[in-house]
């Protein structure tokens, strides 16, 4: 009796061992199921925080989107080819008011050189030089300066 106490203390003894080998895995699933639970609590926080990033940015994407049309709106209001013609005429307009004012005022010019040529013969004529005529000769002086002065502006 003793031989069969002691194969089934011996037998015991085996299931005891493999008893605390499997309470030791149970120990350690749970501490992987604790492990695990708790990175799924982080995962699911760092997830809550990315998708209220992704609201956010949705958010300041419809407000962009929204602006972007109304930009693309107001240029296409704009008439481009129409405002580039009048552009042009307004240009074409002006042009030829200084090609005529240019012409009027390199007429007046010649007319000027004209009258101050032939004052100045007159004088050379007449050997006598007066007070009149010599500030007649500087005011028609200081207009042919200013008439030059115009016409190198214009050119």
């Amino acid at each position: 009796m003793k031989e069969q106490i002691h194969k089934e203390l011996a037998a015991l003894q085996q299931e005891l061992s493999t008893l605390a080998e499997r309470a030791k895995q149970i120990e350690s699933a749970k501490e992987i199921a604790i492990n695990s639970a708790k990175s799924g609590q982080e995962l699911q926080k760092k997830y809550e925080e990315q998708l209220i990033e992704i609201k956010n940015m949705t958010g300041q994407f419809q407000l962009l989107s929204q602006r972007s049309l109304g930009l693309v709106e107001r240029i296409d209001k704009i008439n481009f080819p129409e405002r580039l013609d009048k552009i042009d005429a307004s240009i074409v307009t002006i042009t030829s008011g200084l090609q005529f004012v240019q012409q009027k005022l390199e007429n007046t010019n010649r007319g000027i050189k004209d009258e101050f040529k032939e004052a100045r013969r007159e004088i050379a004529n007449h050997g006598e030089t007066s007070i009149g005529h010599m500030k007649t000769i500087k005011i028609i002086l200081i207009i042919l300066g200013i008439i030059n002065l115009l016409v190198m502006i214009f050119k």
